[in-house]
């Protein structure tokens, strides 16, 4: 679940509203929703096991540190391509950096940089 739905599955939890009409909302099963917000309670967050900087930031402030719903948007390749291509126990592919920069609105080269953030 992306932050964005995450936060505002909190506020419509806080408004009063039961898990059912969230999940019509959000577009998640109630149960998932329920169970994503407890752990956001429960367990503090762990960095995601991402190899690059501005990429793992980025899966952060936008996907609640969830890596997999991150692969899901960028959507070029499988689930454990991209997540081994994110490790860098894999080269990444041309159109998995292109379909990457393309979701996050920066060149390839930036979001794919190893020496630090910028």
């Amino acid at each position: 679940m992306t932050r964005e739905k995450r936060i505002k599955a909190f506020t419509m939890r806080i408004d009063g509203h039961n898990w059912q009409e969230i999940a019509r909302e959000i577009g998640y099963a109630d149960c998932t929703i329920k169970n994503d917000l407890s752990a956001c309670i429960r367990i503090p967050p762990r960095p995601p096991s991402v190899l690059y900087p501005v990429i793992r930031r980025y899966i952060v402030e936008n996907y609640g540190g969830v890596v997999k719903s991150f692969i899901q948007d960028v959507g070029s390749v499988s689930y454990a391509q991209a997540y081994q291509m994110l490790s860098g126990r894999l080269a990444a592919s041309k159109p998995f950096r292109d379909s990457v920069a393309r979701l996050m609105g920066i060149p390839a080269e930036d979001a794919f940089r190893i020496g630090g953030e910028s």
